[in-house]
């Protein structure tokens, strides 16, 4: 019984530990997306983070369906807050990162 209980608070320990794992950073959308070779081949969303937001340079985000939670449509702006989350040994071609959707800061049409 006391090894039970004592598999049970490591288990609740360690779960609540990786809840709090990742950064939020701040993530600018873009309203088109391109087709991207490198990593993979496909469609991949342009965005900005960090110092670059407001910038004229836009990175590829290869993973464009990888953001939990966010739904992206073709034609707006997105200001984003995203969690950064490490993966521990991702397969090859693969991200390091899981992105989860925090918070939509704002959502605009894009008049161009």
């Amino acid at each position: 019984m006391k090894i039970l209980v004592l598999l049970v608070l490591v288990l609740t320990a360690g779960c609540s530990a990786t809840a709090d794992v990742g950064e939020e950073i701040k993530m600018r959308v873009n309203s088109s997306t391109v087709n991207c070779e490198g990593l993979m081949e496909g469609e991949c969303l342009l965005i900005q983070q960090g110092e670059k937001i407001d910038s004229e340079d836009w990175e590829y985000f290869y993973f464009k369906d990888d953001i939990v939670g966010f739904n992206y449509e073709p034609g707006f702006i997105y200001d984003i807050i995203v969690k950064r989350i490490p993966v521990a040994n991702p397969p090859q071609d693969v991200s390091s990162f899981k992105y989860e959707l925090v918070k939509i800061l704002s959502k605009a049409r894009d008049e161009q």
